[in-house]
């Protein structure tokens, strides 16, 4: 069962160093958004990153929902 609340779910953004970070989101919140979420905890540029569901690079100004992330997606970081 997958509990949300008020839209929120949770995701994991997977960095290289085998590190993971869970992060409260929404459906309708932009890849932009979550990159910003990232710089504010690593340090690391927003031109910088690059996230990945499976093998397809996420754009910043697309959604969560766009790429079908939900509940307990898993998210790949790299930086470039």
């Amino acid at each position: 069962m997958v509990l949300r609340l008020n839209g929120l779910f949770k995701i994991s953004i997977e960095f290289p160093d085998e590190e993971k970070q869970a992060l409260q989101v929404l459906g309708a919140e932009s890849i932009g958004n979550i990159k910003q979420t990232i710089l504010h905890l690593k340090g690391i540029l927003v031109r910088k990153q690059q996230l990945k569901f499976g093998e397809q690079i996420l754009e910043d100004e697309k959604s969560l929902e766009f790429y079908g992330i939900g509940a307990g997606s898993k998210i790949s970081f790299s930086e470039v």
